[in-house]
């Protein structure tokens, strides 16, 4: 199951079911991982796919269900992931739900920045902006 906040972030940006989303954002991705516990049980689904609009970046993305725990682990895994998709784009960028505090305080910690005055509304919910720029690039 998605933790309620994943589950509202996909539904309101695409006005889709949360399952649905799952499936496009997968077949959508260039590389998608499913990172499970130690149980097997599902915790963190990622990808990242090409903009529409601009070839040169990628939108990452990444749903948790309520078996994640985000644990100090999963940061260094996560910078490895970031540097993959990093060394592909030169600009990696997408919504975060204004509520989904996890995951603002993990993109924070992968050096993703919060440009002011980015905010969206979707389906009368807030999102804002997040980008990572590779460092080659000015």
């Amino acid at each position: 199951m998605l933790r309620p906040i994943d589950q509202l972030e996909a539904e309101a940006l695409s006005g889709l079911p949360a399952y649905v989303v799952i499936e496009q954002s997968i077949t959508n991705s260039d590389r998608a991982q499913l990172i499970c516990g130690d149980l097997g049980e599902p915790h963190y689904l990622w990808g990242v796919s090409k903009s529409p609009h601009e070839p040169t970046v990628g939108m990452p993305w990444m749903l948790a269900t309520t078996s994640a725990t985000f644990p100090r682990e999963f940061l260094p895994k996560s910078r490895d992931i970031v540097a993959w998709m990093q060394s592909r784009y030169d600009v990696l960028w997408n919504l975060v739900h204004v509520d989904n505090h996890k995951a603002r305080r993990w993109l924070e910690r992968l050096g993703f920045t919060f440009p002011k005055n980015k905010r969206h509304l979707f389906n009368n919910e807030p999102f804002m902006e997040f980008m990572r720029t590779a460092p080659y690039v000015r």
